[in-house]
């Protein structure tokens, strides 16, 4: 049997001796052949892929979910453990096990749960944080108050700045501080036990455990008297939502802790025990720095509460609101 050129790209031809050229057989190599297999998997793997996210966006739409098309690529991708690259190339499928997962968080969030509480995760900060039921959802408005701190600390040239989070949650102020000024020290108040082990598990994942000190208090309480004059700052994402506004907020808000979210009738509860025995705990020139809701600013410079404060200030967030107080130890 004779080789010959084949006007193919790639098949190699074989003529039999005293065989007509009907009778030419052609035959892929191996690797062609493998290549071509791959292919035909890879192509269909990418279909049912995007059948499956497809699904997924259709039933959050379907409720009315605003951003179903982001949502249903963070659930799908997360409850399957896909890279981007690797989900929409058809490298990977999603096993039966992972699309019963897919399924059960579809139905949570159907249910009115927010979505960093289905996930267990959200971002803050440019990094990421456990959350649940026990704990705030983190929210770009509280970035803006990290911002604020760590431009007051840059300014007053601070070392080894004694830092108090009040109400810490899952801890993402103070975790989030405490990586951005390691020379601080940190202290993390909390009254939730359950709030605490989230804020403990996180500062374990960042690496930050052993620096900061969490102690469980309903705001200052676990501090009595001691500790008068002991911190340069205090930082708070007090409750601040009036009873009133509750009926106004998305369902996937009232499902986060009431307790971390009703600030009384006003907004100003929380907010006032705070301002009030802060200036205790606070060094003399100390600073103080509250998230507040829309509208609480003006009421804050009316009412008195911010009286004995001195060089006061207000920081807007992006949509244009006086979103924190800072306000220094007279």
């Amino acid at each position: 049997m004779e080789k010959i050129n084949s006007p193919l790209k790639n098949p190699i031809c074989f003529v039999a001796p005293g065989a007509s050229s009907v009778d030419v057989r052609v035959r892929t190599p191996p690797s062609v052949a493998w290549s071509r297999l791959a292919y035909g998997l890879f192509q269909r793997t990418v279909k049912q892929n995007i059948r499956l996210l497809r699904e997924v966006r259709g039933e959050l739409q379907k409720n009315k979910i605003a951003s179903a098309e982001n949502e249903s690529e963070l659930l799908v991708r997360h409850f399957s453990g896909l890279e981007r690259l690797d989900f929409f190339t058809g490298q990977f499928g999603v096993s039966p096990a992972a699309r019963r997962r897919i399924k059960n968080a579809v139905k949570e969030r159907l249910r009115g749960n927010p979505l960093g509480t289905v996930l267990g995760e959200a971002p803050f900060y440019g990094r990421t944080f456990f959350v649940s039921k026990h704990t705030l959802i983190p929210r770009f408005e509280t970035e803006v108050l990290v911002e604020a701190v760590l431009k007051i600390l840059k300014k007053e040239k601070l070392h080894a700045p004694e830092i108090l989070d009040v109400g810490t949650g899952s801890g993402i102020l103070a975790i989030s501080l405490t990586l951005e000024r390691r020379d601080c020290t940190m202290t993390a108040l909390d009254s939730s036990a359950k709030a605490l082990a989230v804020a403990k598990k996180n500062a374990l994942f960042h690496g930050v455990d052993r620096e900061i000190r969490f102690l469980k208090s309903d705001l200052f309480e676990k501090l009595g008297c001691r500790f008068k004059g002991h911190w340069d700052f205090i930082v708070s994402n007090p409750p601040y939502i009036a009873r009133e506004d509750f009926k106004h907020l998305p369902r996937e808000v009232l499902v986060e802790p009431r307790l971390a979210l009703d600030g009384g009738a006003d907004g100003l509860k929380v907010i006032r025990r705070v301002l009030d025995r802060a200036p205790y705990y606070l060094k003399k020139g100390g600073w103080i720095f509250l998230e507040i809701g829309s509208g609480q600013a003006d009421l804050l410079r009316k009412n008195g509460t911010l009286a004995g404060y001195k060089d006061l200030r207000f920081v807007r967030d992006l949509n244009g609101i006086e979103r924190v107080l800072a306000a220094q130890n007279g």
